[in-house]
């Protein structure tokens, strides 16, 4: 069954490119969330993004953005995230994104640890249908999120004082006649300068928080240079509760940090990511079907391994992990 969450995101994209409201290449997606989304299902055939069923069915909430890259729609992401967010640094980068020549599977040449941690990485040389896709990753200052003191967010704050001074040139009859609406849509009226960044600092007001300011401005330079823009906003960006609070101790976190504990591979020659990224790649596999199995109630003591112990059962964290999974299942089947 398709997952809900994907499903509400990405089939009205389609229906919009179905019918012409988007151009079918080049757009740019602006998106606000606490989490990147930008996995891909590592074991999906590549060809899997043309049958739009199919792909609905494979993908699930954290790895939809990419591979609309993939098929062409996308070729710029612009992912804004709150202070707390740190799954992806500060930066503007593009790398490509492609068929691996070997396996079939959708991978990216880009290094950051986000895609490495889950064996997404292939170089450029071994990609195929490759297309370039730039990512600029943005953090919203603080100042931008309510506060524990009741403040009010500044946005939020700023448009509540706007509409006040307008309220104000309507009664003594000062209130200028802007167009209602511009040739430009990045053009709000007010704007004389020809200058492109001039332009947007006029329409953004002068006591604007300056880190958000800049923000605003590459945001809005990205839409300029796009031939259309998605606006994609998830609630958890504005207040994150994480779930797995409520389903895991403290002790059983420590133990899921051990499981899929990432260290970035000390050298950055290709053969070396190479060999990190296949061994990676071993560990999520036997990981996911350790979890199945204990999943379906198999014995942690009857689950075999490809290391040189005969099971599982020598390894402390895996023992441990069963229990874990044992806690899950009485939890969802009371």
């Amino acid at each position: 069954m398709p997952n809900q969450i994907v499903l509400q995101a990405l089939y009205y994209i389609y229906r919009a490119i179905g019918s012409h409201h988007l151009p079918l290449h080049g757009v740019t997606m602006v998106h606000l969330d606490s989490h990147p989304d930008m996995l891909i299902p590592w074991k999906m055939p590549a060809d899997t993004v043309f049958n739009r069923e199919e792909l609905f069915n494979t993908l699930s909430i954290e790895n939809w953005i990419l591979p609309a890259a993939y098929a062409g729609h996308l070729d710029c992401v612009v992912w804004v995230k709150p202070p707390w967010a740190e799954q992806i640094q500060e930066q503007t980068v593009s790398f490509y994104i492609g068929k691996h020549r070997t396996s079939g599977t959708i991978r990216v040449s880009s290094t950051e640890s986000y895609f490495l941690s889950e064996a997404l990485y292939a170089p450029e040389s071994q990609l195929e249908n490759k297309r370039l896709i730039t990512l600029h990753v943005l953090t919203l200052s603080e100042s931008s999120h309510t506060t524990h003191d009741n403040t009010e967010p500044e946005v939020k704050r700023t448009r509540k004082d706007h509409q006040t001074e307008l309220d104000a040139e309507k009664q003594d009859g000062t209130a200028q006649n802007y167009p209602s609406k511009s040739t430009d849509p990045l053009n709000c009226g007010k704007c004389t300068n020809d200058g492109v960044q001039h332009r947007f600092e006029e329409c953004i007001p002068e006591d604007f928080d300056v880190a958000n300011r800049k923000i605003l401005i590459e945001i809005l330079t990205s839409v300029r240079n796009s031939s259309a823009t998605i606006l994609d906003i998830d609630l958890d960006f504005f207040s994150t509760q994480n779930p797995f609070q409520d389903l895991f101790t403290d002790e059983q976190f420590d133990i899921i940090r051990k499981l899929y504990n990432f260290e970035r591979p000390g050298s950055t020659d290709v053969d070396a990511l190479l060999a990190y990224t296949e061994g990676r790649q071993q560990l999520l596999e036997q990981l996911e079907d350790i979890c199945t199995d204990l999943q379906n109630g198999t014995d942690i003591k009857d689950i075999k391994c490809d290391s040189n112990r005969s099971t599982w059962q020598a390894v402390p964290v895996m023992t441990q992990s069963s229990h874990i999974m044992s806690a899950l299942r009485r939890r969802y089947q009371t």
